[in-house]
């Protein structure tokens, strides 16, 4: 017998017994088996989850578990200038994240603003707060992001107001929307939705810009293009225009979805009809266009209650592995819509599945220590096995 066959029995020993440990530390998030942590995409599940959680909608104590225990998570490894990275292997990197993603402070918070608003825990409106601090005082306006403009004014309205952070979410979307040079609402919008839709992600790309117009607009914001101190353009006014644009490019396609590009290679995004979705909802309300597009991403979920990446254009979908990336804004589309019949084939409530999916999907974030031994072990397997392949040739 091999001296190096103990080595793998104890190996796989360790990891089957530091397992329950690893869901033991209360550190919950959603990752990949391979140890991916994507924060952003942790932060839209929360954000989705707390935006079906309250009165009138549901009011489940597992809802509220995993929305609390996916805030936690972000709270906890936040950066101390307020953000994240995109990504955090936590088993190949046991020590923590690394440094903060200049175009996630926003969206990312925006998780922690939705917990707090669902739960009332004050941890996550201060934690959410860093972010805050971050944007207004080390970021000038015209570097901010759409989204960090949609979370300054959903933290501010979370905060009681903060006139700080609503001067520089008004400041970085009169910066980003003067590049239409013109004042005209139409043309502004018509030059959002076009700059907007280049990549195939574009409802992920076009959703913030609407949300933070529309944040603008419930705050009764009018832009100045000019820089002459006056208003130039109702944000409402924007707003209108965009989302008439966004619906008229719905109605050209042949299934309720946000189609736009070819170059998908004929398949519909999850991703980009769920943000479309939840920004249409949010910031006009709901009609036959909103209802028809939640009937399509509906008829999409999986039998487990997950949402897969895509749809194969005109088809039927098929049950296909759920992605928690692109179920995030699922989350957010399905989730301000709770309770809202889909059509008369679908009917009912297409949340509750979800919902169970990420609860079921949550997983324990281990100890360093722990991840260390993990990794150990781990390598020790590794090794055995590189040496099978090298023997066998």
């Amino acid at each position: 017998m091999s001296t190096r066959a103990p080595r793998v029995v104890v190996a796989a020993l360790a990891l089957a017994a530091l397992a329950p440990y690893a869901h033991a530390t209360g550190n919950l998030a959603w990752y990949y088996d391979d140890g991916w942590v994507y924060f952003e995409s942790n932060a839209e599940v929360v954000y989705g989850l707390a935006s079906a959680y309250g009165p009138g909608k549901s009011t489940s104590p597992a809802l509220y578990d995993t929305i609390q225990e996916g805030a936690d998570f972000l709270a906890r490894f936040q950066n101390p200038d307020g953000g994240w990275p995109w990504r955090w292997n936590i088993f190949t990197h046991p020590e923590g994240p690394g440094a903060s993603s200049v175009n996630l402070y926003g969206i990312t918070a925006l998780g922690l603003v939705g917990a707090y608003n669902a739960t009332g825990d004050p941890t996550y409106l201060a934690a959410a707060e860093k972010a805050a601090d971050h944007l207004v005082d080390s970021v000038a306006p015209n570097q901010l992001y759409y989204q960090d403009c949609w979370f300054l004014y959903e933290y501010s309205d979370a905060a009681g107001g903060d006139a700080d952070a609503l001067a520089q979410a008004k400041a970085g979307l009169e910066d980003r929307l003067a590049a239409a040079g013109s004042t005209d609402a139409g043309d502004v919008a018509q030059w959002a939705f076009t700059s907007r839709t280049t990549r195939p992600w574009a409802g992920y790309d076009l959703a913030p810009v609407l949300l933070a117009v529309g944040q603008a607009a419930d705050h009764g914001v009018t832009l100045d293009f000019s820089g002459d101190g006056i208003g130039d353009t109702a944000a409402a006014a924007i707003r209108d225009e965009l989302a008439a644009a966004i619906k008229a490019h719905v109605a050209l396609s042949d299934n309720d979805w946000f189609w736009a590009f070819d170059d998908t290679e004929g398949t519909d995004l999850v991703l980009n009809q769920s943000a479309i979705l939840f920004a249409l909802t949010r910031t006009v309300g709901v009609d036959d266009v909103v209802r028809d597009m939640l009937a399509a991403l509906a008829a999409a979920q999986n039998p487990d209650g997950s949402m897969p990446f895509s749809v194969p254009h005109g088809s039927e979908p098929g049950d296909t592995e759920g992605s928690y990336q692109d179920g995030g804004y699922a989350a957010m589309g399905i989730g301000e819509n709770y309770n809202t019949p889909f059509d008369s084939q679908q009917g009912g409530d297409a949340f509750a599945p979800l919902s169970e999916w990420f609860e079921d999907e949550h997983r324990g974030i281990p100890e360093p220590a722990t991840l260390s031994l993990i990794a150990l072990g781990a390598l020790a397997l590794l090794r055995r096995r590189s040496t099978r392949r090298t023997r066998w040739g």
